[in-house]
């Protein structure tokens, strides 16, 4: 925010919480931005040397950026302001002049929405790679089907499940396989 008594009143309301750090205009943003992590950066949209849009537009088109929560600052009733602001990816808004609990509420509720995507993602990627190891450990690495391990378990299962069916079942043991396995270094029983 490029009004002083705006920046001293953010810092009371977040220096117990949060290291701050302010900027006096978007360009400044940007130079501290590249000189320290930052967990959520709360924008005014009207600033002197480069607006709060220019740096919206800037955090978009920069892949370092993209992420950064950025809960953006308008004057009271300024509703397209606050569309445009959104539009540009600004996670929420916060109107001057400031109310301390609405202010603290609003950035919290933005960062507890970047972890729960942060847990959803991690989540995300637990699940595939668990769903990557039982398939590498059931699948065949050469044919891509069922391996041995894995046939016996699938046709016990289905036994049990259909006990009153008849079954057929007919079990191949390939002799002399190696001869497959070992242009692709795959062990043998594997």
């Amino acid at each position: 925010d490029d009004v002083e008594v705006n920046r001293t009143i953010l810092r009371q309301i977040f220096q117990d919480q949060y290291e701050v750090c302010e900027a006096a205009n978007g360009q400044d943003v940007l130079t501290a931005l590249a000189q320290r992590e930052v967990n959520i950066l709360l924008l005014d949209l009207v600033m002197p040397v480069m607006d709060g849009y220019e740096v919206l537009a800037y955090l978009h088109s920069h892949d370092a950026y993209a992420e950064l929560p950025v809960l953006a600052m308008t004057a009271r009733g300024d509703s397209d302001g606050q569309a445009r602001a959104i539009e540009m990816g600004a996670a929420d808004f916060i109107t001057k002049p400031f109310h301390p609990r609405v202010v603290r509420r609003r950035a919290h509720n933005v960062l507890a929405n970047v972890e729960n995507e942060w847990r959803k993602a991690m989540q995300a990627a637990k699940d595939h790679q668990i769903t990557e190891m039982h398939r590498t450990i059931e699948e065949d690495g050469l044919t891509g089907l069922d391996n041995r391990e894995s046939f016996f378990r699938k046709t016990a299962e289905m036994l049990q499940k259909n006990e009153d069916l008849p079954y057929d079942i007919i079990y191949f043991d390939i002799d002399h396989f190696k001869v497959i396995n070992a242009p692709f270094h795959i062990e043998p029983g594997s």
